[in-house]
């Protein structure tokens, strides 16, 4: 089962049912965990599942008491398939690592839905997005090797960091060593991290306009750049 759909699985557990909400209460006065919502995956995907997976990363203690407790854990169905999930190491490690790494996309995207026009600035910050999600897996020799980003073989595991210098945030670290997992399942994790930032550098090339020929010239919008310009035509045969 996919993180997000976790995440789902639990709000939709709670919806509309005002005893297990009641009943949840008293498992985070027992962990001690502050009495929070659980919260809806919105539209705005990457905005709401960073909300959504800190959530869920402070309610840990109450939901993994919660649902062990539960009269049909035991039972197939929602609870156990919840209960399993909840207490598999894996889940609090992918929850930490989308701790870390979402803010970085989520600042991209919140940039560009600002009050004021901010396309002067899109392509530069499109291209540092880019390099600021490529040194966290890809080794930074190669990627100050490339004049084009976009050209970098970034599939290659010749290119990549190891499992021990990826970048996974100093919490998952710690969790990691605290876990001690056995190689298989560290092994797992680690290939999750890949996946995850292998198709977020593969959508970003598919999906943003970097080959446009307007945007290098609309460097003229952004304020920070107007005391720098050179001007020359927009579009050139």
């Amino acid at each position: 089962m996919k993180l997000d759909d976790f995440l789902v699985d639990i709000f939709y557990f709670f919806h509309n049912s005002s005893k297990r909400l009641t009943d949840f209460k008293e498992f985070q006065q027992f962990t001690e965990v502050e009495e929070e919502k659980i919260l809806k995956r919105c539209p705005t995907h990457w905005l709401s599942l960073e909300k959504i997976g800190n959530r869920t990363l402070s309610q840990l203690p109450a939901l993994k008491s919660y649902f062990a407790s539960h009269e049909d854990v035991e039972k197939p169905g929602k609870v156990k398939s919840i209960n399993k999930r909840l207490h598999d190491p894996l889940t609090e490690l992918l929850l930490l690592f989308m701790k870390f790494i979402l803010p970085i996309i989520n600042n991209f995207n919140t940039i560009f839905q600002a009050d004021e026009s901010k396309i002067g600035s899109l392509l530069p910050e499109m291209d540092h997005l880019l390099r600021k999600l490529l040194v966290k897996f890809v080794q930074m020799k190669y990627v100050k090797a490339t004049n084009d980003l976009r050209r970098l073989d970034f599939l290659d595991s010749d290119l990549q960091h190891s499992d021990e210098f990826i970048a996974i945030g100093l919490e998952t670290r710690e969790a990691l060593q605290t876990h001690e997992l056995d190689p298989g399942t560290e092994q797992k994790f680690f290939e999750a991290v890949r996946g995850f930032y292998e198709a977020v550098v593969r959508k970003m090339l598919n999906k943003f306009p970097f080959d446009d020929k307007i945007l290098p010239h609309l460097s003229v919008l952004n304020p920070r750049k107007t005391e720098s310009l050179t001007y020359g035509p927009i579009l050139s045969d």
